[in-house]
């Protein structure tokens, strides 16, 4: 899990997404199939239903989550290659691609060429819509407007390209959010260092003179650090201060509604904070974790132990797990203290699923997760790949 008042585009957006969410992550070398080792301590992965049923049996080196276009990237158990596969378990894009596959976009992956290995951008057509040119797994996510926020290698500066790869706001923020509420990204300019917001051809409508910013909410609520006391507020859609500063630092909670994560003291606890500022759960966490649909994952800090709560911090999950996975479709995965295995709750904190798998993913939209069963002597493996 991760404190997510640091986050930024192109680096750990998601990242953070961790777990997260509701897409593919994928890190790997760009240089050859990944091995499979003799001594296999796991199985393959498969999908299954929210019953716990099999819906794809295991037969995968290594799953990821589906798509809102109903569909998910997976590698091949006898080939270590990675591809696109359908609800049903079917190679829409054939398992071709080397090092690592990321969705960009629910119908757009990054992955890598074999014939070249370089990284580009291909749709379920396995057409390049960006040709490969990439020497690493670069993590894109595609906006509402088409561009994604990206950084310049050379540079190490944040712009945005659009799905052909080409540069529609070139490399000149040391930081960036992706485009959002009112059709602006939050960026950060790389000579000032100080924050502002560009539009999609990159004109500032914000100028840069802001020591921190936040995205715009849905509502046209944003967070921003005060230039006098160093201190974060939260401020309306007209520009005026919801919340005054007084908080140590702030970041809006995605996925979660009309909320932000607060931290009351630096170094201290967090909790979660309306639009005026008040407090919606008070400081008791550890660590916020991800959100979805209103829940939150957030960690202890007597115990260290994960659970669940909604906006109000009411407990939709008791703390008292080693790992909690992404809610989705009504459950969460999780990880029992005293177990390596993993299973599901629902989100009154009951077991339906009982752990049983090295690993499980998120459900998606479609009722079917990612997991992986505890190896079987004949099965390929299901090692993660790289």
């Amino acid at each position: 899990m991760r404190n997510l008042a640091k986050k930024r585009t192109g680096a750990a957006i998601i990242a953070s997404i961790i777990v997260l969410a509701v897409f593919f992550l994928a890190l790997w070398s760009c240089t050859s199939p990944p091995k499979v080792e003799e001594e296999k301590t796991s199985g393959p992965w498969g999908y299954i239903d929210a019953s716990g049923n099999w819906a794809i049996v295991p037969q995968f080196r290594h799953a990821y989550d589906f798509t809102d276009a109903d569909i998910a990237a997976a590698f091949d158990a006898e080939n270590g290659r990675a591809g696109v596969i359908d609800s049903s378990g079917n190679w829409i894009v054939q398992p071709n691609y080397i090092g690592g596959i990321d969705a960009a976009a629910p119908d757009l992956f990054c992955t890598c060429d074999p014939k070249t290995g370089l990284y580009g951008l291909i749709n379920v057509k396995e057409e390049w819509t960006a040709k490969p040119q990439w020497k690493w797994v670069p993590s894109i996510r595609f906006a509402d407007n088409g561009l994604a926020g990206f950084k310049d290698r050379e540079t190490g500066l944040f712009g945005f390209i659009d799905r052909t790869g080409a540069w529609v706001i070139p490399p000149r923020f040391s930081d960036a959010y992706p485009f959002g509420g009112k059709g602006l990204a939050t960026v950060m300019d790389a000579e000032t260092q100080l924050w502002g917001r560009v539009d999609a051809s990159g004109v500032w409508a914000v100028e840069p003179v802001h020591t921190g910013l936040t995205d715009i909410s849905e509502g046209g609520h944003y967070a921003e650090k005060d230039v006098a006391t160093g201190l974060w507020g939260i401020r309306d859609a007209s520009g005026a201060w919801a919340a005054t500063p007084r908080y140590a630092d702030v970041d809006r909670l995605r996925g979660g509604g009309g909320f932000f994560f607060v931290q009351a003291e630096k170094g201290g606890l967090w909790g979660v904070a309306d639009y005026s500022g008040a407090w919606a759960a008070e400081p008791r966490y550890k660590q916020i974790g991800l959100a979805q649909g209103g829940l939150i994952v957030v960690s202890m800090p007597d115990t260290g132990l994960e659970g669940v709560v909604d906006s109000q911090g009411s407990w939709v999950v008791e703390p008292k797990y080693k790992e909690v996975g992404l809610p989705g479709n009504g459950l969460v995965a999780v990880r029992p203290p005293d177990a390596d295995l993993w299973g599901y709750v629902d989100y009154s904190g009951n077991m339906v699923i009982e752990p049983q798998f090295g690993d499980a993913g998120t459900f998606a939209s479609n009722g079917l997760a990612a997991v992986r069963g505890p190896y079987e002597k004949g099965q390929p493996s299901g090692d993660r790949p790289g």
